[in-house]
């Protein structure tokens, strides 16, 4: 704006200068009747510089990326506009592939019942594992949006944010759809010759971009988290042999989540290991399935043992994680960790008893999921989100909105009712086809649970640090008690060095100043 009246002013100067001398016509609709063209031209340049134009206001944003830069608004529009497509377009297709099952029930055909006897276990972990997926994506925006450092605490680099998750689960459940939809059109229509291409296309292509040795998405190195993620895994496996981090017993507690996932995969890779999916044929005249010799099902001892090991791994890894943690810091409360996960290793294995022994275990089941749910969801409350019912607006401090906690309790109680039945195989009170919502129902749970398992790990760490620090300083040789503002900074700043191992004193600054040290 200064520019431009600096012009029109020179302009008018120039202009009053020569108006004697020479006479100028006027132009119709000019501001400036008596300036010449040129005069006009220069003025015209110099506010089109200085005006703002849409194209050019930009804000600081790195985009998922580790480096702020300046992004135009519109940029940073198309980029949200994208990521929101893919996540409902995701949903969408997931609830798509639902009614796509349903309206193939017919019994000329026998799509469904040919689907529940061989695919359904493997579209099932699929979809579910997708969904969680997308459902992740949304706790990472969450987690940046109310500037919950979750980088910090699960021990991961820029390039793992909602920006990459949601266009992973994306791809992924594009691939899984239409995968599924030619699947069932094979069916019920035909299309093509071989029904077992598309869900084993589906399956190496996943298992292909997991495995694939290069990036898939550059700008946040996937092939690098894809590596890091298998590691953790890895290293979990051999708990209680490994060492016990955070971001390890966050991954463990997402897998007790999924029980489901680790039998269906089972179930598929046996009835593809013995070709027993590729000897399963509806017969219309008799309509009924001709399966012949199914050897993976109940009455296969192996088949049985191996599925129940893999349904109760994830709460046996959890369960040696708390121990390993008991013995490393003899805390109490892992402990009672460990013995949560023991009534959810009852619940699933009493359910595989009953089912076997004709409902003479059925009333113990009953009675050891009631008080396994119910000593699960007093644990995400009272501990996992730090929520205590007289005493939690005097002990923490809260980042979501207020109402978000009292819904958070509500649901997560909800979805503990139908817990014990989700996880537990030899159920009878729901059909097998409800168990694919009631896995929706527990991994939204999860995602929810997450979100304020974040919140209240940090608020922990953040506690901790600063009351270790104060030990710290106080106990120092009294050096702050005589010393002024400047010199308690600098003992805080010396400190902390010592407390983060190969930090420089710029680093111990900074982490000074987000504990607020430096101000209190």
């Amino acid at each position: 704006a200064e520019l431009a009246m600096a012009a029109a002013a020179s302009a008018s100067s120039r202009a009053t200068a020569d108006v004697s001398d020479r006479e100028v016509p006027p132009e119709s609709g000019s501001l400036y009747p008596h300036l010449p063209e040129s005069e006009m031209q220069g003025l015209a340049e110099a506010i089109d510089a200085v005006a703002p134009k849409k194209d050019a206001r930009t804000v600081l944003d790195g985009l998922g990326a580790a480096q702020e830069r300046h992004v135009t608004i519109d940029e940073l529009k198309n980029r949200f506009f994208v990521l929101g497509m893919q996540s409902g377009f995701a949903l969408q297709m997931f609830v798509m592939s639902v009614i796509v099952m349903a309206s193939a029930y017919d019994q000329a055909t026998g799509a469904v019942f040919e689907l529940s006897q061989v695919y359904y276990p493997l579209y099932r972990g699929l979809f579910l594992l997708c969904f969680f997926l997308t459902c992740y994506g949304v706790d990472l925006y969450m987690w940046k949006r109310f500037e919950i450092n979750y980088r910090k605490i699960l021990g991961v680099t820029h390039e793992h944010n909602y920006h990459c998750i949601v266009r992973g689960s994306f791809g992924a459940m594009t691939v899984v759809f239409f995968s599924f939809v030619l699947y069932i059109l094979t069916l019920n229509t035909h299309i093509s010759g071989n029904k077992h291409v598309w869900p084993i296309s589906a399956l190496v292509i996943l298992l292909i971009a997991l495995f694939w040795p290069f990036d898939w998405m550059h700008e946040w190195e996937d092939r690098r988290q894809r590596y890091e993620l298998m590691k953790t895994i890895g290293a979990i496996l051999f708990s209680p042999l490994t060492r016990v981090s955070f971001a390890r017993t966050f991954i463990a507690d997402v897998l007790t989540s999924m029980p489901k996932l680790f039998g269906d995969f089972a179930t598929t890779a046996c009835v593809l290991a013995t070709g027993e999916a590729f000897h399963v044929e509806w017969d219309p005249s008799t309509k009924s399935l001709n399966t012949g010799n199914m050897v993976c099902n109940d009455s296969n001892p192996s088949y049985v043992a191996v599925r129940a090991t893999l349904l109760v791994l994830p709460f046996w890894l959890r369960l040696m994680q708390c121990c390993r943690q008991y013995r490393d810091t003899r805390l109490r409360k892992h402990a009672f960790n460990a013995l949560k996960y023991c009534t959810s290793i009852a619940v699933v294995a009493l359910s595989l008893v009953s089912s076997s022994e004709h409902n003479k275990w059925a009333y113990a089941w009953t009675c050891v999921s009631v008080l396994s749910s119910l000593y699960t969801f007093w644990w995400d409350i009272h501990m996992d989100w730090g929520l205590r019912i007289c005493r939690t607006a005097r002990t923490r401090t809260f980042v979501y909105p207020h109402w978000f906690y009292i819904v958070a309790v509500f649901l997560n109680g909800c979805a503990r009712l139908t817990w014990a039945v989700y996880i537990s195989p030899g159920q009878t009170v729901v059909r097998q086809h409800v168990v694919l919502v009631l896995g929706c129902v527990e991994l939204l749970r999860r995602a929810q649970w997450a979100l304020l398992r974040l919140e209240w790990e940090q608020h922990s760490r953040n506690i901790e640090a600063a009351a270790g620090l104060a030990r710290l300083f106080h106990s120092s040789t009294g050096a702050g008690a005589a010393a002024g503002l400047g010199d308690r900074a600098a003992v805080i700043r010396n400190l902390l060095g010592q407390l983060v191992q190969g930090s420089s004193q710029d680093e111990a600054a900074d982490l000074a100043q987000e504990y607020l040290l430096l101000d209190n």
